[in-house]
């Protein structure tokens, strides 16, 4: 009886032995494999960096993937032994034949749906491989890197090839203007130093963060300022510039449109040069293929060369409709037919720029024509006038009042802005400009000196001002606010601000915070066109960092001037 039952008890654990369990991939495909994508791996014995390493793997060698935990792996390694790898540095794979396509731009969007208004779970990085699930309309189900979610198609290619042909037409170009630039490794000049790129490189510009550009040179990648690349093509844009040649035995080459400019070089008699830039008796040439610097008119004689009807365009290489209803027409006249209309935002890739038209790249290999004064380029702004357009600021009285000064120092930032000091060198800078353009600039005050409210007030009336501007920056409790602002009292200074407004927004990329109505003593005590700009808020630490940047300060001037030339177009 005992044996009977001791024999029965053994059967029945032999038989459980021989049942199998979950499979662990010795007689199954596994439902998942991860492929290396280093060239060397640490596999770890636990999920983390700080297990020992159980094995070292190699670059595109695949295991079946066993579990997962967060941002880790468990895999079947030879020998029935396991390991762990992290999940960024493998690529995730179902088990069955898949179909993979690869990004062809900068950091996609994962979404959890196919739509813009699902979450972001992720992104898809430039150039790199992913499992394609499905498709839905115009959206691609993905699994990269152990996220699954949903990208646009647009944004995907089929092959390596495809991608990497895509990306480069859709790239716009550059050239590197310094004689020396540093690459860094993050938007940041405290990020680490990757190298440096010379003085006429041309770049591609694969993304843009604030004051830097992200650039691809020589099969490399990295972070430079956006103030030393200048768009375009260098070729393209030597051989589309009126050119001159040199009158003078010896030529000094200036840094400055003045006597006191800095020597950048020589050059001599019948060499031949590009002109850049005309002001007052000054010429702008660029000299030796990349340099660039100011010259005497008097030795310069002009001449053109090739088609001045139709050149390349010295922009990023797109345009945005600003209106909706924009016509695209045949050829280069508004008499032409209307072959599609266009909506605000839309965005196309510019051929050429021949007169004042766009030529444009449409769909199915066609090409169409868009006036440029109905669109902006997609990086810089609006760049080209209705013609007989007038926006000369000559004879025009500017009253400048840089806000705050001596024991009223305005505002502070985190990191030690004054107000007062800001908007001194602000206005500095707009002095300077509006003076280049043949205005008559007024300044209440010109050093750190406190100024009463009345007393700028009867600057503008004194000096019958045609706009006053008072220059500011603001503060709030909330440091996250952001942004710039534009004041008006009267309605005079409400035509003045919003032009002005638009032209800040465009040269500056800030936070569009609008033009409104302002109880300010400056502008509502003056009788004369006025407003008064918030530029950005001190107590953010990104705008504090931002305003204090050349680039920046460079292109709120900018955008100012312009404004003032349309609000003068219009008058």
């Amino acid at each position: 009886m005992y044996k009977r039952i001791t024999s029965s008890i053994l059967c029945m654990i032999l038989l459980f032995t021989i049942i199998p369990g979950e499979p662990f991939y010795a007689d199954a495909a596994p439902k998942e494999t991860a492929k290396i994508l280093n060239d060397t791996l640490n596999i770890r014995k636990g999920p983390g960096l700080s297990y020992g390493i159980e094995a070292i793997a190699r670059k595109d060698e695949k295991y079946g993937v066993i579990e997962r935990n967060k941002d880790w792996v468990k895999l079947d390694l030879p020998g029935n032994r396991t390991g762990w790898a992290a999940t960024w540095l493998v690529q995730i794979q179902s088990g069955a034949e898949e179909e993979t396509i690869y990004s062809n731009a900068e950091d996609v969007r994962i979404r959890k749906g196919p739509g813009t208004s699902h979450a972001v779970v992720g992104t898809f990085p430039l150039g790199k491989q992913a499992v394609l699930v499905k498709k839905q309309g115009d959206w691609s189900n993905i699994s990269y890197n152990g996220v699954r979610g949903w990208i646009s198609s647009r944004y995907a290619s089929s092959s390596v090839k495809d991608s990497e042909a895509k990306n480069a037409a859709q790239r716009p170009l550059g050239y590197i203007t310094a004689s020396s630039l540093n690459v860094r490794s993050a938007p940041s000049s405290a990020s680490s130093l990757l190298g440096s790129v010379k003085k006429g490189t041309e770049v591609a510009i694969l993304k843009s963060e604030g004051t830097w550009l992200r650039i691809s040179y020589s099969g490399k990648t990295g972070w430079v300022s956006r103030d030393y690349v200048k768009s375009g093509s260098l070729e393209s844009q030597i051989k589309t510039e009126q050119t001159g040649v040199v009158t003078a035995a010896s030529l000094n080459v200036r840094n400055a449109p003045s006597l006191t400019g800095g020597l950048a070089g020589k050059v001599l008699k019948n060499e031949q040069v590009s002109i850049l830039e005309e002001k007052y008796s000054w010429t702008k040439i660029r000299f030796n293929r990349s340099q660039t610097g100011w010259v005497s008119s008097l030795y310069i004689k002009a001449s053109e060369t090739g088609s001045q009807k139709e050149k390349t365009p010295k922009n990023s290489g797109a345009i945005r409709l600003i209106s909706d209803g924009t016509n695209i027409r045949s050829s280069a006249s508004v008499n032409s037919s209307v072959i599609a209309r266009g909506k605000t935002g839309q965005t196309y890739t510019v051929l050429s720029l021949q007169n004042d038209w766009y030529k444009i790249k449409l769909s199915g290999g066609r090409t169409g024509y868009v006036a440029g004064w109905l669109a902006e380029d997609a990086e810089f702004g609006k760049t080209v006038n209705r013609p007989g357009e007038s926006k000369s600021l000559k004879g025009k009285t500017i009253v400048i009042d840089p806000g705050h000064g001596g024991i009223d120092g305005g505002t502070s930032g985190s990191g030690g802005t004054l107000e007062k000091s800001l908007t001194m060198k602000t206005a500095g800078y707009l002095s300077g400009e509006l003076q280049s353009e043949g205005a008559n600039v007024v300044m209440t005050r010109s050093s750190d000196l406190y100024i009463s409210l009345s007393s700028r007030v009867t600057t503008a009336q004194l000096r019958s001002a045609d706009a006053f501007i008072s220059l500011h920056y603001d503060s709030s409790s909330n440091k996250t606010v952001r942004g710039m602002t534009v004041y008006y009292y009267h309605s005079s200074g409400q035509k003045l601000a919003l032009p002005i407004k638009e032209e800040l927004i465009k040269n500056t990329r800030s936070a569009d915070r609008g033009v409104r109505f302002g109880d300010y003593h400056v502008i509502r005590e003056n009788s004369r066109p006025s407003i008064l700009i918030e530029l950005g808020y001190l107590s953010s630490i990104t705008d504090e960092m931002t305003v204090n940047s050349n680039s920046f300060q460079k292109n709120a001037v900018h955008g100012i001037t312009e404004g003032l030339k349309d609000y003068f177009t219009q008058q």
